[in-house]
């Protein structure tokens, strides 16, 4: 529930919770805006530079100094791009990724942007390092205040992030905060890598396994002769080497009714598997079901 303050602003849990000695305000009194744009793609010379241009696809980490496309002095020069200046807080604020998360990150020098994002320049009661974790931590908030677009696309309006109230400590407390976040999600991030290592280990240990059962058999004693096939150098010699085809069966494709065809699909009690149905071992149920008459008439 949001409540008033004395001095008018609005509080949200988030600043309810927060030491009273911190500063309540909104998101929009503590930043300049700058917006970004795309130069020409019908001008080369716009692309042939080293300035970082900086898009959502670029938007994966916590802090940018580089990004995937570049633009030339000549693109600041004759378009509507400008420079967005070093501490800036970099936010998506239009496209598709906007359904799940709002990407956050801090500039590490001097870029540009394309027009898909805002650059929240920090005036002075803020650091920007502090400011892009405190956005990172209100994430939810910010989701809650997306819209459907045009073409249904997502959008983050400014006039409606700017309205975003929040808790601002000293600028001392907050150099400390974002140092300690620095350290201890640098830390977290390491055990996540390590684990994912170890995964990434322990499911090629699993296919080694799968495969050395498979054609090696689980005798490792047994007598070997040469497979006489591509994919695996020996086999146990009692093994027979047969084509999948003659050996286990009829080998048959699929194929996907008219979708505008409701017979084919209305009340349909056959079992249609689909490529989502194989993250599965076994397929005892299907997401879809046709009828027999789409058996009949595909």
């Amino acid at each position: 529930m949001k409540k008033a303050t004395a001095s008018g602003l609005v509080e949200a849990p988030w600043t309810q919770s927060a030491p009273a000695s911190w500063q309540r305000t909104f998101l929009g009194h503590l930043v300049e805006v700058r917006s970004g744009a795309t130069p020409s793609k019908d001008e080369p010379s716009f692309w042939d530079g080293e300035i970082p241009w900086v898009s959502p696809k670029d938007m994966k980490v916590l802090r940018i100094a580089d990004s995937e496309d570049h633009v030339s002095e000549a693109a600041l020069a004759h378009s509507a791009l400008r420079w967005i200046a070093e501490g800036s807080v970099l936010m998506v604020t239009r496209g598709m990724i906007l359904d799940h998360t709002v990407p956050i990150s801090l500039a590490m020098r001097p870029l540009t942007i394309n027009q898909d994002m805002k650059a929240l320049v920090p005036r002075r009661v803020v650091r920007g390092a502090f400011l892009a974790w405190l956005l990172v931590g209100l994430n939810p908030a910010l989701l809650a205040r997306v819209e459907e677009a045009a073409h249904g696309t997502k959008a983050l309006r400014t006039e409606q992030w700017k309205k975003l109230p929040l808790a601002i400590p000293p600028l001392d407390d907050q150099r400390r905060i974002a140092d300690f976040l620095d350290r201890k999600t640098a830390a977290i991030d390491a055990l996540i890598a390590k684990k994912e290592k170890l995964v990434a280990l322990l499911a090629e240990n699993r296919q080694e396994l799968i495969t050395r059962a498979v054609t090696k058999g689980l005798d490792p004693s047994a007598p070997m002769n040469d497979s006489g096939v591509n994919w695996t150098d020996l086999l146990p010699a009692h093994w027979q080497v047969k084509k999948v085809a003659r050996w286990f069966g009829k080998i048959g494709s699929g194929t996907t009714p008219d979708s505008q065809n409701s017979e084919f699909y209305l009340d349909g009690s056959v079992p249609w598997v689909t490529t989502s149905e194989l993250r599965e071992r076994e397929i005892e149920t299907t997401q879809k079901s046709v009828t027999t008459v789409a058996l009949a008439g595909c």
